[in-house]
């Protein structure tokens, strides 16, 4: 059987996040601590997750508990936290939840990581 490259389809980096390499526009953040090893790190939000319709898309949510890479769940700590203005990731390795466009009516925000293309 041949391999296929889907375009626009993210790399899975490892079990945890999906890899995008255009970077996403995004709108506010919110902070996730693990309840086992306490690293803190921020998600950020692509336009359409956590902000009920106010920029054109559905209303996705996101996850209140989420896995960290140590094996342990991390928890949101700071709730929604607007950015002044929308704005693309500038840095590879940010974090953030991916608007899932398959247009299912449960769908939500996907856990996912912006990697710049070398």
């Amino acid at each position: 059987m041949k391999a296929r490259i889907i375009k626009d389809q993210p790399d899975i980096e490892n079990a945890l996040y999906s890899v995008t390499h255009k970077s996403p526009t995004v709108h506010g953040f919110m902070v996730y601590k693990c309840r086992s090893c306490g690293k803190k790190w921020n998600m950020n939000l692509e336009i359409g997750v956590e902000d009920f319709g106010k920029n054109g898309r559905p209303h996705q949510p996101c996850p209140f508990i989420i896995p960290c890479e140590c094996g342990g769940l991390a928890q949101d700590i700071s709730g929604y936290v607007p950015y002044p203005k929308h704005r693309p990731l500038v840095f590879s390795g940010q974090k953030y939840f991916a608007y899932d466009k398959r247009g299912k009516d449960d769908a939500c925000g996907k856990m996912s990581i912006y990697i710049e293309k070398e």
